[in-house]
């Protein structure tokens, strides 16, 4: 406990509710702070909690019902939110994907997860349209339109069919439902495009009819206000261990799905909130760098954010040039983003130029910023405290974190967030604790990761414990360092070196073209291609590799080469380079020497 950053509860009790609380809440306290900005528009928590709920009645409308797996395919944006909160109230399990995914990627996830409806952009909707396995209902958003999929409404119809006509509303005549001349493709023959409002006034007015209701403006108003049969509430409402999102990895090897509750989502707005001990309600900015359908984007920032009673900035997966111009035009107090985007923050000549002074406190997810990087960020910034936190992908998007304040080893991933535990075991024998120092494998657990282990980890559970497949080790303060995955390390005796990591350190130095880490007999040698006609020296490479890893971790010695020796695929072949290296290690050669004649490759 002595090392637990201060201000931050090792353990919290998390209350017994679903998402949309946290809206209800934030617009309860807050109702005209704004709530959510992306580029010139925004929303008052007010107006957020007022869409939802007109958007909540019009899904019910539709036949969107609790337990329905609905897929979302729209670009980070206000609409997107309202969709989430809104199916999130009606008792729907959200499934968050790319809209440019690719079309047998969306048919696939559709069909794995039994999706009965689809919400997304006209151009998705569309080719998801043309597979035979489509949803039954879609609705379409183009901007600040909706569209209805007129072949897949569940409303109860009117005896007779009837073709959309003219209402009469208080504010006039309007068209209610206007057919879309977007395309000419026959599969975009049964979209129907009208606004927001006008959605809501169509659907109540097919309830009307079909309830025997006479055309009439003020009942449709009540329509609206007090669907009736047609929009039940919830009952009983649903459990806060009901699913809420299944994160879905859409990778080249692959798809990976993980489903989270209410519950582990929740847990994970906490953590990330209570990270940070100083923020102020309705008093901070907090700009998200990731996309909603990412889950560091969505529970980390967004959700974190609401929470708080933040002014959520964001954006839609920016350019590092992008990231600093809307640090310097929105002044965010609070940044979420991954450390891969960071890292390359102040790379653009543009982006190195902008003030990025309204900074406070930076979460960088993933791996972590090299020492280096985060220290000219966090001049560059007047300050700004860049931290990493940790977690298994999209089971568990944080376990660890750097300190906001007091003490911080910028070379490990930190200690465990509130209200977790980890701990390091013998990989044969997942119930010996690994000695103090000693590497092992990396054990979690916490309200915030789901019972059912994904791809990403071991895909074992013992007693509630997720066995991870990462190597770590812990020291006597409680701080965690991850080495890497199993079959990412290469071993120096029983010390296990961090070879893909040391390898993509050094490949992003500018006077590196190429890099690979191997195993020598007894010694960890890196290779190491230059791309200057004047190398850099090894033993430069060396103290680099020293200001981000821990000593344990370093290579015992880097040899410069002249290329690879490749297999036919293209790819390294490692094990001719590990022979290659080993005649260069026991020829005695000086690590920074090459040579003309037999050198590698």
């Amino acid at each position: 406990m002595g090392s637990y950053p201060p201000g931050v509860p090792p353990t919290y009790r998390l209350p017994e509710v679903r998402l949309p609380r946290l809206l209800d809440d934030a617009a309860r306290d807050f109702p005209d702070h704004e709530g959510v900005v992306i580029g010139r528009n925004g929303l008052t928590f007010g107006q957020l909690r007022d869409n939802v709920a007109r958007l909540d009645r019009a899904l019910a409308h539709q036949g969107i019902e609790p337990g329905d797996r609905v897929l979302v395919m729209l670009p980070t944006g206000i609409s997107l939110f309202i969709v989430l909160v809104a199916l999130w109230r009606r008792g729907a399990t959200v499934i968050p994907v790319p809209d440019d995914a690719a079309t047998e990627q969306l048919a696939g996830v559709a069909i794995d997860a039994e999706v009965v409806a689809v919400i997304g952009s006209a151009e998705a909707v569309t080719r998801l349209r043309r597979e035979e396995t489509a949803p039954r209902v879609a609705i379409v958003v183009t901007g600040t339109e909706w569209s209805v999929d007129r072949t897949g409404l569940r409303l109860p119809r009117p005896r007779r069919p009837r073709r959309p006509r003219l209402l009469r509303g208080r504010s006039g005549v309007r068209d209610v439902l206007r057919r879309s001349r977007a395309s000419e493709d026959p599969a975009t023959d049964a979209l129907v495009t009208t606004d927001l409002g006008d959605l809501l006034d169509a659907a109540a007015h097919a309830a009307a009819q079909s309830f025997g209701v006479d055309d009439d403006a003020v009942q449709l108003t009540d329509a609206i206000a007090d669907p009736g049969p047609t929009a039940p509430e919830p009952d009983p409402e649903p459990s806060v261990d009901g699913p809420a999102l299944v994160a879905v990895g859409l990778g080249p090897g692959g798809t990976t799905a993980v489903e989270h509750s209410h519950r582990t989502l929740l847990a994970t707005a906490f953590q990330a909130r209570l990270w940070v001990p100083d923020v102020q309600a309705a008093r901070e900015r907090m700009l998200v760098a990731e996309p909603l359908h990412d889950i560091v984007g969505l529970a980390i920032g967004l959700l974190s954010a609401v929470l708080s009673g933040a002014t959520t900035i964001l954006l839609d997966d920016p350019s590092p040039a992008d990231l600093a111009k809307a640090i310097e035009r929105h002044k965010p107090t609070l940044l979420v983003a991954r450390s891969r985007r960071l890292a390359h923050l102040l790379d653009e000549g543009d982006g190195a130029k902008r003030d990025l002074a309204s900074l406070r406190v930076v979460l960088s997810v993933g791996d972590g910023l090299p020492p280096v990087v985060a220290r000219d960020l966090e001049r560059r910034s007047g300050g700004a405290r860049f931290r990493t936190v940790r977690g298994c992908g999209d089971a568990a998007p944080v376990t660890h974190g750097q300190p906001v304040y007091g003490r911080a080893i910028p070379t490990a991933m930190g200690l465990p967030v509130t209200d977790t535990l980890a701990v390091v075991v013998d990989p044969d024998d997942l119930s010996v604790p690994s000695a103090v120092g000693e590497a092992g494998l990396l054990l979690v657990r916490g309200p915030q990761i789901p019972e059912v282990g994904p791809a990403c980890v071991d895909g074992r559970s013992v007693d509630g414990w997720l066995v991870t497949d990462e190597v770590a080790r812990v020291d006597e303060g409680g701080w965690f360092t991850v080495l890497g995955r199993r079959e990412d390390l290469v071993a120096r005796g029983d010390d296990p070196v961090p070879a893909v990591r040391l390898a993509d350190a050094l490949r992003r130095r500018s006077d590196v073209r190429a890099a690979e880490v191997v195993a020598v007999d007894a010694a960890v040698v890196a290779a190491v291609i230059s791309a200057r006609r004047r190398p850099p020296h090894p033993d430069d490479l060396l103290t680099y590799l020293a200001t981000e890893f821990d000593e344990r971790a370093l290579p015992d010695r880097v040899v410069l080469v002249t290329e690879f020796p490749l297999r036919e695929s293209g790819e390294v072949d490692r094990e001719r380079l590990e022979e290659q290296l080993r005649d260069l290690v026991v020829a005695g050669m000086p690590a920074g020497d090459t040579r003309d004649e037999g050198d590698v490759g």
